[in-house]
């Protein structure tokens, strides 16, 4: 009972540290608690067992797995967003070894997948919801960040990716158990508009700082988005989280270029897109004649920051830089020169 109330807490605090921001309450290093073992305390009666039949077929099994999830959350914080000098250097890691730390991440995060993936429970609600957690790891470890403040095209497809998948996770969910299963708590209301921001930036990016021929936007998931945020409000019933609801409405018609129409009395999207069709219960989940949800697939390939990769997202910078594609403010410009003198090559610097 001890070891599995440490783990609890671990778990809890891992979480809260990365939504936060909050430095790590304790190493991994400094942990050798052995992780929970099926035992006779898990033996559900028969009533519980109906109730909760995943948790009677895999005992702790479940538990396990987020444990794991939560430790590598706690690697992203204490590498990806690790605080930096004024002048733009990381005391402790070089950009090379934060490559290196992300590569590694990505792969811990593959192999977690691959164990859920084996477990055949993805159609459940546990399910869908540890495959939001995975879908919010990619987007945390991808997105900008102190580490990368200007991500990789191939980060921006795995953010665009994530994104979508939480997205229609969340649908899936709702579609089958309605909306206090997806938003009961102002936690539940971030994450959801964490992934829409997410989304939005994705297919900004796409068109203003990455366009190519196969870039492909997906307005739709911001009709989902939207519509997720409006039940989640009206179900946790504070009208003042409206004002996000709003901004989101605002920023996607930025991204998109086109208005949806959008009633800010009563804080409800009016009309959507064509891509997206809409029914009482909200947008349309495209299901296949088995009627399974057609969800984006959950298989893409990342390309590693060794120095293959490492020289292509210079080259994607320097682009960026040089040709002053972006209004690049100072604190870019700072950390991207860290970056060249990280790897010595300081010749390359955008000259003021």
């Amino acid at each position: 009972m001890r070891s599995r109330t440490w783990w609890t807490v671990y778990s809890l605090e891992r979480f809260v540290a990365l939504n936060t921001g909050r430095v790590l309450s304790v190493r991994d290093q400094a942990i050798d608690t052995a992780l929970p073992s099926p035992g006779t305390i898990d033996q559900l009666t028969e009533r519980e067992a109906k109730i909760a039949t995943l948790f009677h077929a895999k005992s702790v099994w479940l538990f396990a797995l987020m444990i794991e999830l939560r430790k590598i959350a706690g690697r992203i914080l204490e590498s990806i967003y690790i605080a930096r000098d004024g002048d733009g250097r990381c005391s402790t890691l070089t950009f090379q070894d934060v490559c290196s730390i992300t590569d590694d991440l990505h792969r811990q995060l593959d192999r977690w997948k691959g164990q859920l993936d084996a477990a055949d429970i993805e159609s459940s609600r546990e399910g869908r919801l540890m495959k939001i957690e995975y879908y919010t790891m990619l987007m945390h470890l991808n997105r900008p960040s102190p580490a990368f403040m200007i991500p990789s095209q191939n980060m921006v497809a795995v953010c665009s990716h994530a994104s979508s998948g939480a997205l229609y996770q969340w649908a899936a969910i709702l579609s089958e158990f309605g909306i206090n299963a997806v938003c009961r708590c102002y936690r539940h209301f971030h994450d959801i508009l964490m992934a829409g921001l997410v989304r939005l930036y994705s297919d900004w990016h796409m068109q203003r700082i990455a366009p190519t021929s196969g870039s492909v936007t997906r307005p739709e998931d911001a009709a989902l988005c939207l519509d997720l945020l409006s039940k989640g409000i009206a179900n946790i019933n504070d009208r003042s989280l409206a004002k996000f609801q709003i901004m989101f409405s605002r920023l996607k018609d930025k991204v998109y270029g086109f208005r949806y129409a959008f009633d800010e009395e009563n804080h409800n999207p009016f009309s959507q897109p064509a891509e997206m069709p809409m029914s009482a219960a909200g947008p349309a989940i495209v299901r296949d004649q088995a009627g399974s949800a057609d969800f984006p697939s959950t298989e893409m390939d990342i390309m590693p920051l060794g120095t293959e990769g490492r020289e292509d997202y210079l080259s994607q910078m320097s682009t960026i830089f040089e040709n002053d594609m972006l209004d690049i403010d100072d604190t870019l410009t700072t950390w991207y020169g860290s970056v060249l003198n990280d790897i010595g090559d300081t010749g390359s610097m955008r000259m003021g």
